[in-house]
C-alpha cells in the first residue's frame, strides 16, 4: 500500500513540478540539463518519501538501501524522459497540449517505476 501512495504521491509532485519549472521540456536542445534536474528532483522526492515511511513501518531500511532505491527510481525517470523525447520526436504527441504532454510523461515515469517495482517484488520476498 506504502507503494501505490508513494507512486501517487511522486506523480503529483512531479506534475507540479514540470508545470511550474520545465515548461518547455520538449525542447531537446536542453535535454542534457533537463535530466539532471529530473534526475535530481526525483532522487529528493523519493528519498524523502522512503524516509518517512521508513520511520513509521516495522520493517526498518539503512540509509544505504533507501539511497539505493531513490538513485534506481531517479533513474528509471531519466530513462523514461528519454523514452519520452523518442515518442516526442516521432509525433505523437503533435494534437496534445502541454498538460497533457506532462501527464503523459508524469504517467511514463509512474510506470516505469511500478513496474520495476513489481518485478523486484516478484523475485524477492521483500
Amino acid at each position: 500500500m506504502t507503494i501505490l501512495i508513494r507512486l501517487f504521491i511522486t506523480g503529483i509532485l512531479l506534475f507540479v513540478y514540470l508545470s511550474l519549472f520545465l515548461p518547455n521540456i520538449e525542447d531537446r536542445s536542453n535535454a542534457i540539463p533537463y535530466k539532471i534536474y529530473m534526475f535530481l528532483f526525483i532522487f529528493i522526492v523519493q528519498f524523502i518519501l522512503y524516509f518517512l515511511t521508513n520511520r513509521t513501518l516495522a520493517n526498518k531500511n539503512t540509509i544505504n538501501q533507501i539511497v539505493e532505491s531513490s538513485v534506481n527510481n531517479a533513474l528509471l525517470a531519466v530513462i523514461a524522459y528519454d523514452v519520452y523525447g523518442d515518442l516526442y520526436a516521432g509525433n505523437i504527441f503533435d494534437n496534445m497540449d502541454a498538460n497533457q504532454r506532462n501527464i503523459s510523461l508524469v504517467l511514463l515515469i509512474v510506470g516505469f517505476m511500478a513496474t520495476v517495482k513489481i518485478i523486484q517484488l516478484l523475485m524477492t520476498n521483500n
